[in-house]
């Protein structure tokens, strides 16, 4: 349907005449003469030849039009909402352009015409436009080259990328001229790697970009053109294939989808390289993109060399689709084949298929074209010998499983993109739950993973609470939350150094990794300490948990309620007693139905530590009736009334209430004989960074990311954890170190040492928001991006991907409540001077010297080196975070 022209002079250019038209015509492009082989724009020269594939291209596609005179005019200046008509157009947008209401238009941008609001409000919706980068768009305004150059980055989807081209140097002989805000998109615009854009040569052999030079409606077809590569689709209908067959009026295409026939007829052009040729120079097997059905009116030729097909038969050993290449071993001698985009791939059954669906030990055929391959046909698939075992490894980022068999016999499986993974807890996390040890079973077609079901749940976490009759396991999962599994009757426990370990040799702290089978726990490997860590410990053999059921009358023996049933023990002469971790109380304190820790010594008491607190998580709080509902680490769910007289303790935070306790608050209580609460301890997680560590005191001096410093004290009640230690001391802490550091109420509990990622940026994929790291050692990770994430840049913070770039040397640090933020390390350079016995590095005529990390890395190129080898006036480039330095790179 096509809306009535009001306002439009007859010259007016069909790209303009948006105000009055809905649909796009392409009649007006080929010719009526009589021998119907020229263009029907009447202007275009002899000088415009270089363009003229470009034109009939983006022609064809209904990107750009002639006026109803017949003229293209070439040399016209584009304005800057005619620019945005062509750009949608490319982006297959004009139908949301016909169909947006003019109602909604509240936009301040300035000389937009009435006819191009709708497309610079679509515009604006994909952020091609921003308004608040208004004061440089003016719709009736000549389109610049410095302004088309960022329009077609966006264009393309590639702005995320502009920060790496900001620290190089631009080629051209007038970059000054070049605003500033168009500088990094000139640069990635006119880059080897995307091309978009070209300078303009001198006469002494250098090239300008004439940053404020109108661009003319040839160039821009001619941009777009250049730019289609890089759209994920393009608007119209067009086709690209193999040419089957060809006699002279009739084409049949080869395509990934089957053939399709194509007539032929004067009007049809046919291009190569950019030129002009005859039909005639149309062969077979050439790849080729056709636009124009059932008559081809455009023929782009891709691959104009002809030569007699080769076919060779053999079976895959490796695929790579993203390298266009492939490794098959024929007669027992590898050999790497490449293909080009267009290459068709089928199954035995003449299916077409993806190169993704090729897997490894594929019986396959290649047709060859001159050393080239242009067709693939998989005989025979890949059998799958099992579909049952438990997951070996599994690899996200290139698709596949290993699957260990019964006979642990390793199987490699690719994975589909379509994949259904059923769980029987019926979570729906898809392949990320999937851990190593699961046993799975799985749906295999075509050698690829469709479906697995999952028979046993790996989980991970830290053992927060174990109960006292060994039936509940209650731990801290690796995100930060908490569950609880009953414990199955015949579970193994795989504890290093200990032949027969048992649910109650678990201790608060242990990391786990737990098989649970039906719902229950049916193994638990424990990963951070062995039996022998505590065997240091005489008492450890006779170590009792259970809970007070009394004293004797002549307070000489205890009582205790254990899972074995009641026992009693007689006191030692020197006992040590804590009750609520006050030491030295007297025995008369002791009550029934405290929870108690007993170590015994010739079968007396040596040890005991008794709590009448209970820890859990508020389900609920109310202040104002103070009523408080926990949920226990058994997950028993209990009403507490809070006495008048109570405290709570939230370490740094001074008069503390209960208007500051929050529902899902872990929380240690006391209460009275009556039940009622007394004390209420919140625990609450801090991160800070050592800054300093006393082994003789037992002090590690930290500050937090407000730079605020306070002091830790290590004593034996403090459980830390060092990643890879099984017994960790304060001298296994080293400045620098991130800590996790838990308190309940204002009892120092743990001290944890976090990793750090500190390494290289390698990819960013913006789409998927995730970042690719290369730690130090080789080793890669891929990490997501937040939409609470930072970045931090010499102290400034921000929020977006965009200031983030690949080469960048980064550190990552997980916040306490799942936040991360990636440290941008400073770029420095100078002449190597020495290091001093601080471990400070000085530079030759420097003004400053850094400070040197514990683990500093230092290389030339790809291989590592020591600080030794640095000497003097060697020129180095290194990578400080507050004048540390954690990267060398010797650059002589």
């Amino acid at each position: 349907m096509r809306k009535k022209v009001t306002k439009c002079v007859s010259s007016l250019l069909a790209i303009s005449m948006a105000c009055g038209v809905n649909g796009i015509g392409t009649s007006a492009v080929y010719a009526d003469n009589a021998d119907g082989a020229g263009l029907n724009f009447k202007d275009l020269q002899a000088i415009q030849n270089w363009a003229l594939k470009d034109v009939a291209k983006m022609s064809m596609r209904g990107i750009v039009e002639g006026d109803d005179q017949g003229y293209f005019k070439p040399n016209m200046s584009v304005s800057q909402q005619e620019a945005l008509v062509m750009v949608l157009r490319s982006l297959g947008l004009q139908a949301e352009v016909d169909s947006y209401n003019m109602a909604n238009y509240q936009l301040d941008y300035r000389a937009v015409a009435e006819w191009a609001k709708p497309y610079v409000a679509v515009a604006d919706k994909y952020r091609l436009l921003r308004i608040e980068e208004e004061s440089r768009f003016m719709g009736s305004a000549a389109a610049t080259r410095e302004w088309i150059a960022q329009l077609l980055v966006r264009m393309i989807g590639k702005e995320d990328e502009i920060t790496r081209y900001t620290a190089l140097t631009s080629n051209f002989a007038d970059k000054d001229r070049i605003d500033a805000w168009a500088e990094d998109y000139v640069k990635l615009a006119a880059s080897d790697t995307y091309g978009l854009i070209n300078g303009v040569p001198n006469k002494d052999g250098s090239y300008n970009f004439n940053p404020n030079q109108p661009v003319t409606r040839v160039q821009l077809a001619a941009l777009l053109s250049r730019s289609d590569q890089y759209l994920p689709q393009t608007a119209g209908e067009q086709w690209s294939g193999q040419i089957a067959s060809f006699n002279g009026d009739e084409l049949t295409l080869q395509t990934k989808t089957g053939l399709k026939s194509f007539q032929l007829n004067a009007r049809t052009m046919v291009f190569k390289n950019n030129e002009r040729v005859e039909q005639a120079d149309l062969r077979n097997q050439q790849s080729v993109v056709i636009m124009g059905s059932p008559v081809a009116t455009y023929i782009e030729i891709q691959d104009s060399t002809t030569a007699a097909t080769e076919t060779i038969n053999g079976t895959l050993i490796k695929n790579y689709p993203e390298l266009n290449s492939l490794i098959v071993r024929v007669d027992d001698v590898d050999t790497t084949y490449t293909f080009s985009d267009q290459v068709a791939v089928r199954s035995s059954d003449g299916a077409f298929i993806t190169l993704k669906d090729l897997t490894e030990n594929d019986q396959i055929e290649l047709s060859m074209l001159n050393g080239k391959v242009v067709s693939i046909t998989r005989s025979l698939g890949a059998m799958a010998p099992s579909n049952s075992g438990t997951i070996y490894e599994i690899d996200l980022k290139n698709g596949q499983l290993t699957l260990l068999t019964e006979n642990k016999i390793p199987q490699l499986y690719p994975i589909s993109s379509l994949v259904s993974v059923v769980y029987p807890d019926q979570r729906k996390s898809g392949l990320n739950d999937l851990r190593k040890g699961m046993e799975i079973e799985v749906e295999v077609y075509d050698n690829l993973i469709e479906t697995i079901k999952v028979k046993t749940i790996v989980e991970e976490g830290t053992v927060a609470q174990v109960s006292p009759d060994g039936s509940l396991l209650t731990f801290k999962t690796t995100d930060g939350g908490y569950k609880a599994y009953p414990i199955g009757d015949d579970v193994d426990i795989q504890l290093s150094g200990m032949t027969r370990a048992s649910i109650l040799d678990l201790d608060a702290g242990d990391k786990i990794v737990a098989q649970v089978k039906k719902g229950e726990i049916t193994s638990i490997e424990v990963t951070n300490r062995t039996a022998s860590d505590r065997t240091d410990d005489p008492f450890f053999d006779n170590y009792i948990e259970g809970t007070v059921d009394g004293l004797s009358a002549d307070e000489e023996k205890l009582f205790i309620k254990t899972k074995d049933g009641l026992v009693s023990y007689k006191f030692d002469d020197s006992y040590e007693l804590y009750i609520n971790d006050v030491s030295k109380p007297s025995l008369s304190q002791i009550k029934r139905g405290m929870s108690a820790k007993v170590q015994l010594y010739n079968d007396k008491i040596f040890f005991l530590e008794l709590d009448n607190r209970i820890e859990g998580t508020v389900l609920s709080i109310d202040p104002d009736r103070r009523l408080l509902r926990l949920a226990t680490a058994f997950n028993e769910q209990k009403n507490y009334i809070i006495d008048e007289d109570y405290d709570v303790n939230i370490e740094d935070e001074r008069r503390a209430d209960l208007d500051d306790i929050r529902r899902n608050d872990y929380v240690r209580v006391e209460v009275d004989n009556e039940n009622y609460v007394l004390e209420i301890d919140v625990r609450k997680e801090f991160d800070f960074k050592v800054d300093s560590v006393s082994t003789s005191s037992d002090k590690i001096r930290v500050e937090d990311e407000d730079g605020d410093e306070s002091n830790l004290y290590l004593d034996s009640k403090v459980r830390l954890i060092v990643p890879g230690l099984t017994r960790a001391d304060i001298e296994d802490i080293q400045e620098d170190d991130l800590l996790r550091v838990t308190y309940l109420g204002n009892d120092l509990k743990s001290i944890e040492v976090i990793p750090q990622v500190k390494g290289i940026i390698t990819a960013i994929n913006a789409t998927k928001n995730e970042i690719t790291v290369e730690n130090f050692k080789g080793d890669s990770s891929t990490i997501s991006f937040g939409r609470n994430d930072q970045i931090l840049v010499n102290s400034k913070k921000y929020n977006s991907l965009s200031n983030l770039a690949v080469g960048d040397r980064v550190e990552l640090q997980n916040k306490v409540d799942g936040e991360k933020t990636f440290n941008v390390m400073t770029k420095e350079s100078g002449t190597f001077d020495y290091i001093s016995n601080s471990n400070y590095l000085y530079l030759v005529k420097g003004l400053y010297n850094y400070k040197l990390a514990d683990t500093v890395y230092v290389h030339k190129g790809n291989t590592a080196l020591t600080l030794r080898s640095l000497y003097k006036n060697d020129k180095i480039t290194f990578y400080t975070i507050n004048d540390t330095i954690y990267e060398i790179e010797k650059t002589n």
